[in-house]
């Protein structure tokens, strides 16, 4: 077997635990979406001729609604969600290579986190690390991206060193969650 073959088996079966330590956590159905999306990925691989781009930018858009914490914000902005989801069509439809698509999505992904980060700070003059792990998560995804959109033969090379890398992330998000009390920095000055 392969080190590619081994790295996407371990790294598909490590993205399966975040999901039992989030349940009923704020994000547990972006990690149930992260855990789905590379197994699916690669069972069409296997037995059709689905692009794997296709199904990255289906999960993309998923995602990018799974961060929202507040399922009543999603539903009040109908306008603005028939505009994300009709550009996305379009998106998806027209342009010559998905990965823009997929790029584009997980750029907003992480402009959400940076927002819930400094919501936070102002709020509660706390940061909490599982969100920098999450952006540096998103980041290594975007920089993966970009990379793999540069055509260049280290494109692949780091794809598979950022799959090592972010399993190392998984296993995080299994040990810690969004409430952790370990994970919280506060702020305020000492009484």
């Amino acid at each position: 077997m392969s080190f590619s073959n081994i790295v996407i088996i371990v790294s598909l079966i490590i993205w399966l635990f975040p999901v039992f330590r989030q349940y009923k956590g704020n994000l547990f159905y972006y990690f149930f979406i992260l855990a789905l999306e590379d197994p699916i990925v690669y069972m069409t691989f296997l037995f059709t001729k689905i692009p794997a781009t296709l199904i990255h930018s289906v999960a993309g858009i998923l995602l990018y609604y799974a961060v929202d914490k507040d399922w009543k914000n999603i539903l009040k902005n109908r306008i603005m969600n028939l505009i994300l989801i009709g550009g996305f069509l379009v998106a998806l439809f027209t342009l010559p290579n998905e990965l823009f698509l997929i790029l584009i999505l997980h750029l907003l992904i992480l402009s959400k986190f940076i927002k819930y980060t400094i919501i936070r700070l102002f709020n509660y003059s706390e940061i909490n690390s599982f969100y920098f792990v999450l952006i540096f998560y998103e980041l290594t995804i975007i920089i993966n991206l970009i990379v793999l959109l540069s055509g260049t033969n280290v494109g692949y090379l780091l794809h598979y060193i950022t799959a090592v890398f972010q399993m190392l992330v998984a296993i995080f998000f299994t040990i810690f969650k969004e409430n952790s009390q370990s994970l919280k920095i506060s702020l305020k000055p000492a009484t």
